[in-house]
């Protein structure tokens, strides 16, 4: 990088890189911006701990806060950085991060992975519709709705 930036994306999430690329793009234009990526491989633990640490790799370079954005779960990583290092934050900016950010799609996703009659391996093997057929099936305490082009899945106790 010949020019440290002001300002850091964060993005942990590779299919958000076609939505993320405008705002970049425009961000661009008035400061200097890097797009900082981790993507996790299927081997590590489901823990944001290495992004964390790799984050601050990164950011070691530089010898000033910087404006961190983040969207998603890019914005979770950009806030437990936030709560760890202050010092090296100048500013914080969340885009689509929940009011629990600790609890996003994928945290939901393992909860019901952790359900399912059979390895997460022979769940992906299967088409969508009897991958929830089979969890509704022997899982009584899941109810399925459907939504706009979403799965709503509520948990009932």
């Amino acid at each position: 990088m010949s020019r440290l930036p002001d300002a850091v994306w964060i993005n942990v999430n590779p299919s958000f890189r076609r939505f993320d690329r405008p705002v970049l793009d425009f961000l661009a234009r008035e400061v200097a911006i890097a797009d900082w990526q981790y993507c996790q491989s299927l081997d590590e633990p489901a823990s944001l701990d290495i992004a964390l640490v790799l984050l601050q790799d990164y950011l070691k370079q530089c010898d000033r806060p910087l404006h961190l954005v983040g969207h998603g779960t890019g914005g979770l990583v950009g806030l437990l950085y936030a709560r760890r290092y202050p010092e090296r934050v100048k500013s914080l900016t969340l885009l689509s991060v929940g009011v629990y950010p600790a609890i996003d799609w994928q945290a939901h996703y393992y909860v019901l992975s952790k359900l399912l009659p059979c390895s997460s391996n022979s769940a992906q093997s299967i088409g969508s519709q009897s991958f929830w057929s089979s969890i509704l099936r022997f899982n009584p305490r899941i109810s399925l709705s459907l939504g706009r082009g979403f799965i709503i899945v509520p948990f009932s106790p």
